[in-house]
This record gives C-alpha cells, structure tokens and sequence, in this order.
C-alpha cells in the first residue's frame, strides 16, 4: 500500500508540474522602437498626439513600413508611419488643390471653406464613393491630372458644383 501510495504522490506531482504555465512578463522601456505619427501632415513621435483626434472625424489610417516608410520620412520612418488624415484636413488640401484652377472657387473659399457642402464631378460623372465628404478619388486626383474646373455657387438648401475635367 505504501509503494502504491508513493506512486500516487509522484503522478500527481508530475501532472500537476507538466501543466505548470510559465508566463514571462516583459515592460515596455524607452529603448522599444516606437512609430513615426503623422495627423494632417504634422509629424511627431508621441502617440499621445492621437488622443487629440477624434475617432469620427478621421477620413483615412496608412501604415507604411520597411521601405515606404524611410523613403517619405527618413530614418526617423525606420520603425513604422502610422499616417492620419481627418475630413477636415482632406477636404481643406482636395479644395485648395481645386482652387487652383478656378478663380471663382478660391474667392468663394475665401469666406465659406469650412461650412460649405460640395457636390463634385469628374468628367461629368459623380465619382463613385460620392457620398463621402470629400470622395478619395477627388482627393487622390493629382494635379497634373486635371485640365480644369469650373465651380458654380450654391443656391439656397443645395450643394455647390464643383466640375472637374481631366486630361485625356
């Protein structure tokens, strides 16, 4: 009964050691490799600047890594960029890059930029993600792209006309 007993004690022990979870528990320290941040083309370093953004009002999130990252931003994009563009700031660069073309629609923005609801068209057709505040592919649409714009001012309850004609 002894040996028996015995036997129980190293089985149970063994069983109980073989399903002994060891967990390593690490902190972050200043020397982890951090992430490059960039909100609306202002770049920092602290994530702290995210808490400033809220969530609703972003428009896009980009994360390059490896060789994206250090061709745009250098060695300072070595361990990641994590790029934020809010509505704000994309609406704010698709209609300066507009405005270029069409004098009507600078003098218009000059009072109006922030409240203004547009209605654009790329060749006479509404783009497909139209129902966004400022659609990507108006805001993706370089420059040398486009051949020119006409705006047309709002009336009453309505959307101004932004018209945009590419190049062939």
């Amino acid at each position: 009964m002894r040996l028996v007993y015995i036997f129980f004690l190293v089985f149970a022990f063994g069983v109980i050691k073989a399903q002994d979870n060891h967990m390593v528990i690490t902190t972050s320290n200043q020397n982890t490799p951090k992430p490059l941040y960039v909100i609306d083309d202002v770049v920092t370093k602290d994530v702290s600047a995210l808490s400033g953004v809220n969530p609703n009002d972003i428009e896009s999130i980009e994360i390059l890594k490896d060789a994206n990252s250090t061709a745009v931003y250098g060695n300072d994009g070595v361990n990641g960029v994590i790029v934020v563009k809010t509505q704000k700031y994309v609406k704010r660069k698709t209609l300066n890059k507009l405005a270029e073309f069409s004098a009507k629609l600078q003098r218009y923005l000059k009072h109006k930029s922030d409240t203004a609801s547009f209605r654009y068209l790329i060749n006479g057709r509404q783009p497909a993600d139209s129902a966004r505040q400022t659609p990507g592919t108006v805001f993706s649409l370089p420059k040398s792209a486009i051949k020119s714009v006409e705006f047309k001012k709002p009336k009453t309850g309505e959307k101004a006309i932004v018209k945009i004609t590419t190049k062939p």
